[in-house]
């Protein structure tokens, strides 16, 4: 289930400025007012997922902070009951290293323009084996966005690392990326077909999800009490932004700590998806996320 709120400065979106008479009047006749929970003026969302819309992100247009919930059970992607078989750096030894994105040809298949164009689509989801308690925690999964994107870190123990991609389904999915890790010189291809994480056809997932105008927005991470259990602090999301443009190494993002943000552009409106992701069963806790004008 998705639970969201919203929070607008100034007076509510639909809210009547007239006499209250005359609002009274116009109420009557059925014009000049809107009520909570009435049609969204976002956008119909044309992308390759088919979920569920939400809360109508129109305090967020209007000025103000809108609000959504992403809990751990309810808006979970977790990789053991999704059917993802991720590329793997096995075996890798404690020590520090870059990981990099070092080249894609990634590809969701095409986007919804007149005529369809194709999807360039250069971002992995890596996973990573930290344990509970160790300072890097809020980035035990956390995304490469843009071919040359990487991330320092330090495994504390030896352990295995896990890259995917990420799409609704895998259907016209093409493509590969080659990520790189050193020192060491390792390297591990992630193909768009074998290694994708496909949060409606392969978990049927549940996104917390947001309905947003076409225009310009921030999304941030303020609270989190996320845990894949055992004492981990997973403060982290993953978002699937309203990106129908044929080439964005941001449609999927991830909000990597509390306070992260993003900052997005709905050209033509749409729903903006949340999730935790997990390694798998035994999560708890929720997050919320703030959406604004940026």
């Amino acid at each position: 289930m998705t639970r969201t709120q919203s929070i607008s400065v100034g007076p509510e979106r639909g809210q009547c400025l007239l006499p209250r008479v005359l609002c009274l009047l116009l109420a009557m006749a059925g014009c000049g007012t809107t009520t909570p929970g009435g049609p969204s003026d976002a956008a119909p969302h044309p992308g390759d997922d088919g979920g569920t819309p939400g809360a109508d992100g129109s305090a967020a247009a209007d000025g103000g902070v809108a609000h959504l919930a992403v809990g751990a059970s309810q808006n979970l992607l977790a990789l053991d009951s999704c059917q993802v078989t991720p590329a793997q750096l096995p075996n890798v030894p404690a020590g520090t290293y870059t990981i990099r994105l070092d080249s894609s040809t990634l590809s969701k298949g095409s986007v919804p323009t007149s005529p369809p164009a194709p999807s360039f689509d250069n971002y992995v989801v890596v996973h990573l084996p930290i344990p509970a308690g160790d300072p890097q925690q809020d980035h035990r999964f956390f995304m490469l966005n843009g071919v040359g994107a990487s991330y320092s870190v330090t495994l504390a123990e030896p352990g295995t690392i896990e890259v995917m991609f990420v799409d609704s389904d895998s259907v016209a999915n093409s493509g590969q990326a080659t990520v790189t890790l050193t020192p060491g010189d390792l390297t591990v291809t992630v193909d768009a077909v074998a290694n994708v994480l496909r949060w409606q056809e392969g978990c049927n997932s549940s996104p917390a999800t947001m309905d947003v105008s076409a225009r310009g927005y921030s999304v941030t991470l303020l609270q989190s009490s996320l845990s894949s259990g055992s004492g981990s602090e997973d403060d982290f999301v993953i978002l699937r932004l309203p990106s129908e443009v044929p080439q964005d190494d941001y449609r999927y993002v991830m909000l990597n700590g509390v306070e992260a943000s993003h900052t997005f552009t709905a050209l033509t409106g749409g729903t903006l998806r949340a999730w935790f992701i997990s390694a798998g069963t035994g999560d708890s806790g929720e997050a919320s996320l703030g959406v604004s004008a940026p």
